[in-house]
């Protein structure tokens, strides 16, 4: 199982006590053990990108499968608490948990199709575009 054209995953976490980039780390440990068990022929190489961007500093961990560039997964971490932090109450959060919880039944309740449907239709940026990683 792979997929036939680029792909990227985005692990989103926000809550708790982490170090730099420890979660897109062991995220990217399990995800490159489970395409190995999945892909148990091929040859899986993670690749891990770094890229400056005016203070603002895009990790990624790319995994080819028979270095093949075009089908690769990157993994990309989006870590917002310290936007947060000393700002919301534990009520802010309870709300947004529940919002996310009903937000992801929304998703998964949806046809497939819908969705697409629905991003192209509002020109959404991350829906159709390929992302290029340099450096």
């Amino acid at each position: 199982m792979w997929p036939d054209r680029r792909t990227a995953v985005l692990v989103i976490h926000g809550i708790g006590q982490q170090n730099t980039f420890e979660t897109l780390d062991a995220f990217g440990r399990g995800f490159w053990d489970a395409l190995h068990d999945l892909n148990p022929d091929s040859d899986i190489k993670a690749l891990h990108r770094v890229r400056d961007l005016d203070g603002w500093i895009e990790n990624c961990i790319s995994f080819e499968k028979d270095g093949d560039e075009k089908t690769a997964i990157d993994c990309f971490e989006y870590y917002w608490a310290h936007k947060t932090e000393q700002k919301i109450d534990a009520g802010e959060v309870f709300d947004w948990l529940v919002k996310a919880g009903r937000g992801a039944q929304k998703y998964y309740d949806a046809e497939p199709q819908d969705l697409a449907n629905t991003y192209e239709q509002d020109r959404h940026e991350a829906f159709g575009k390929q992302y290029v990683i340099s450096g």
